[in-house]
C-alpha cells in the first residue's frame, strides 16, 4: 500500500495501475487486512482515474487496444464449476474434467469469478481460450507455458457486457461447437476499459477438457421404387434431403449389374444414352433442402435372367457428401476439409448407399390353368396367376389375347368385384373366360396369352403378358352335340335280406342313343373309393352297347354303415376319339330322388325301385 502511494507520485499511470491491482486481493479484503477500508476506497478511485487516462491514450493511439495487461493478478479469482451434464467425465485421481459433445451442441461452463475491488465495475468482457488437447499435453510434459506453444485456438466470449460486484459472481460461458476435436480451456481473460487480466490454467481449479465428436449426420436418401419389375422401363427417383447439415459438395453414383441399364430422365432415351453407370454432382445447399434426381431404368431383356453370380440384377446408388453442421452465433470459423489430425476441421465426409433390386420373377406368373367343358364346343378357361411383388399392386384390367379359333363369349358377371383388388406377394388371382371353339384349334393356339394391367403405389402401370402355352390336345373337340343329355339309371335290389354287411345287387343302365354318331371308344369307371359301400364286380372297362344302343352293368354292393343312405357310387365315362384329341370325361353322380332307406344291423326285407340320377360334367387337364 505504501509502495503504491510512492509510485503514485513517481511512475507513469500504467505502472501505477500495476501497483494498485496488487492491493486488491483476498488477503486485503479480510477483517485482518493491513490496508484500511478508507484507503481501499481511495485506491479504487485512483483505479478508475488511471483507467480513464489509459482509455484516452488507447483512443488516441493508431492501434487502439489494451494498454495494460496483467497475468494471474490477485484482483480477481476464477473457479470453473462442474455442471450436471450426463456426458461429463472426471477421471479418477485427476483434476482434469472432460465433457463430451457433438458438433452443433452448446457446451456450458459455469464460472465463479470473485472480485476483490472495493466497488462494482460494469462493461467487463469475459473470454475463454481453448487449445487442442495434444498441445496442452505437450506444454505440460515440456514444462512450458501455453503462450510458448505454437498452436491454434478457439476464443469464446460472453456476448453481453458483464457487471462484476465485489465478492462472488456466477457466470456462464456458452460455446457452440462448430468443429470437432479435443480441447482444453487453458486461459480466461477479463477486459475492462484499457486493461486486460489473464488467468492461465495454472491458477484455475480443475481445467476443463471438452471433446467434440462429429456426431450423426442428419442427411437422408429416399429411393422410388423399392424394386424393379423385369421386362419394364421404370422411372427411378432419388430424393436427397440435407437435414440439419449444410452440404458443401456431393456426388451421386449409380451402378447397374448386368441385366439393367439406365439414363438420366432429361435425356431422349436414345440408343446412345443408356449405360450401366452414371455419376451426377449434387448442388451445395443449406439445411432442410431437398434435391430430386430422376433416371430411367430398363431391363436389357424381356425376361429377368440372373447374371453369372446367380443374383438378380440391381442398381446400386451411393451418395457421397462433404458437409458441416450449420450453427448460429459461431464466428471466425473457416470451413475447410478434413486433413489428417486437423482438430479445427469443420467439413466431414458422409456416405449413403441403397440397393434397388430387380424381382426374380415377373409381377405375375401362371400358377394353374384348366379347361372345363360344359357343352359341345364350349369351355370355361380358368387361369390362376400368382403375384410376386413385395408391395401392394392394384389390378386395373385384364384380357385374353387368343386366336380366331378360340372365341370369347362376353360374361360380365364372371369377373365381378375383381377390378382394383390389391395383390401382394403370394396372392393368387383367378380369371375365368367363356370360350367357344367350334372348329379344331390350330398351331396358333400356342400364342394365347393372359394380359393383366397392374398399378403400383406410385401410380406407375405395368402391362404383364403371360403366355398360356395352350396345345391342341387341351381341348376335347368333335364331341356329340347331345352328349350332355345322357342319363344313367341305377337300381339297388336286395339279394336275400337287407342290413349292414349284407350284399345287395347294384344295377346301372344307360341309353347311349344321344351319342349314336360317336365312333370312338367309351370307357367307364365306377368310384370304388366311395364311403359307405364295398363294391365287388367289374368296376372299370370299355362300354359295350347292344343293338339298341343301351349299356348295362351289374355288381354286388355291400353297405358298411348303418342309417339312411343318400348317395350311390358315381360312374365316370371317358370319350376318346384318338391320340391327338384330349379325352373327355363325363361324371354321372347319383342324387336320389325317392325317400332314403335305412340300413340297420337287423336283417329285414328291402325293396327299392329304380332310381334316376341327374348328371354333371368335369374335364381334367
Amino acid at each position: 500500500f505504501r509502495l503504491a502511494g510512492l509510485k503514485r507520485q513517481l511512475v507513469l499511470p500504467k505502472d501505477y495501475l500495476a501497483a494498485i491491482v496488487q492491493c486488491f486481493s483476498r488477503r486485503n479484503n479480510n477483517a485482518g487486512s493491513l490496508i484500511p477500508e478508507k484507503a481501499l476506497q481511495v485506491l479504487y478511485e485512483d483505479f478508475q482515474a488511471v483507467m480513464a487516462v489509459l482509455s484516452q491514450e488507447s483512443s488516441a493511439s493508431s492501434s487502439p487496444g489494451a494498454v495494460a495487461t496483467f497475468t494471474n493478478s490477485p484482483v480477481f479469482e476464477t473457479v470453473l464449476k462442474h455442471t450436471s451434464d450426463p456426458q461429463q467425465r472426471k477421471l479418477p485421481n485427476r483434476r482434469l474434467v472432460r465433457q463430451v459433445y457433438t458438433v452443433g451442441d452448446t457446451s456450458r461452463i459455469s464460472l465463479s469469478l470473485t472480485s476483490h475491488l472495493a466497488q462494482e465495475i460494469e462493461g467487463v468482457t469475459v473470454s475463454a481460450i481453448l487449445i487442442p488437447y495434444k498441445s496442452y499435453v505437450a506444454a505440460i510434459e515440456d514444462g512450458k507455458s501455453i503462450s510458448q506453444v505454437n498452436t491454434s485456438s478457439q476464443v469464446v466470449t460472453i456476448p453481453e457486457g458483464v457487471i462484476l460486484k465485489p465478492g462472488v459472481n456466477d457466470l456462464e460461458i456458452a460455446w457452440t461447437a462448430a468443429v470437432a476435436g479435443q480441447f482444453v480451456l487453458t486461459q480466461l481473460s477479463l477486459a475492462y476499459k484499457a486493461a486486460t487480466f489473464f488467468y492461465t490454467y495454472e491458477r484455475m481449479k480443475d481445467p476443463f477438457r471438452i471433446d467434440v465428436i462429429p456426431g450423426e449426420p442428419t442427411q437422408l436418401m429416399e429411393v422410388k421404387p423399392l424394386f424393379f419389375v423385369p421386362g419394364h422401363e421404370q422411372e427411378l427417383e432419388i430424393n436427397f434431403h440435407s437435414g440439419k447439415d449444410e452440404i458443401v459438395k456431393g456426388d451421386l453414383n449409380l451402378v447397374c449389374t448386368p441385366g439393367l441399364v439406365l439414363c438420366p430422365a432429361s435425356s431422349d432415351k436414345g440408343d446412345g444414352t443408356w449405360s450401366s453407370a452414371c455419376k451426377v454432382s449434387l448442388d451445395a445447399c443449406p439445411p432442410e433442402t431437398d434435391q430430386v434426381l430422376k433416371f430411367w431404368v430398363k431391363s436389357e431383356k424381356n425376361s429377368n435372367e440372373e447374371n453369372d453370380t446367380g443374383v438378380a440384377p440391381s442398381v446400386h446408388a451411393k451418395i457421397t457428401t462433404s458437409y458441416c453442421l450449420a450453427t448460429k452465433g459461431v464466428e471466425n470459423v473457416v470451413k475447410k476439409e478434413v486433413k489428417g489430425d486437423d482438430v479445427f476441421s469443420t467439413q466431414f465426409p458422409y456416405e449413403m448407399e441403397a440397393v434397388i433390386p430387380s424381382l426374380a420373377d415377373q409381377a405375375l406368373s401362371i400358377d394353374n390353368m384348366s379347361f372345363n367343358t360344359y357343352a359341345a364346343g364350349r369351355s370355361i378357361l380358368s387361369i390362376s396367376a400368382k403375384c410376386h411383388v413385395p408391395a401392394p399392386f392394384a389390378l386395373k384390367g385384364w384380357s385374353l389375347d387368343a386366336p380366331s379359333t378360340l372365341q370369347l363369349v362376353e360374361n360380365k358377371e364372371m369377373h365381378k368385384g375383381l377390378k382394383d383388388i390389391m395383390l401382394l406377394k403370394g396372392d393368387i388371382a383367378t380369371f375365368c373366360f367363356d370360350c367357344a371353339h367350334n372348329t379344331t384349334p390350330d398351331k396358333s393356339l400356342s400364342e394365347t396369352a393372359l394380359i393383366a394391367e397392374l398399378e403400383d403405389e406410385h401410380k406407375t402401370r405395368f402391362t404383364e403378358r403371360l403366355p398360356l402355352r395352350l396345345k391342341k390336345t387341351s381341348f376335347a373337340t368333335n364331341l356329340p352335340e347331345k352328349i350332355h343329355s345322357l342319363s344313367l339309371n341305377a337300381s339297388l335290389v336286395p339279394i336275400t335280406n337287407r342290413g349292414v354287411g349284407v350284399p345287395m345287387l347294384l344295377k346301372f343302365d344307360m341309353d347311349a342313343t344321344p351319342v349314336t354318331a360317336w365312333k370312338g371308344e367309351i370307357h367307364f369307371a365306377v368310384d370304388t373309393d366311395n364311403e359307405g359301400w364295398l363294391l365287388c364286380g367289374n368296376t372299370r372297362g370299355v362300354v359295350s352297347l347292344d343293338s339298341a344302343r343301351k349299356w348295362a352293368l351289374e355288381m354286388n354292393a355291400i353297405p358298411t354303415n348303418p342309417g339312411a343312405f343318400n348317395h350311390l357310387p358315381t360312374v365316370e365315362f371317358t370319350f376318346s376319339s384318338g391320340e391327338n384329341e384330349k379325352p373327355y370325361q363325363l361324371v354321372l353322380p347319383m342324387a336320389q330322388e325317392s325317400t332314403s332307406e335305412n340300413f340297420s344291423h337287423e336283417t329285414t326285407h328291402l325293396t327299392h325301385s329304380s332310381i334316376a340320377f341327374s348328371t354333371s360334367t368335369r374335364l381334367s387337364l
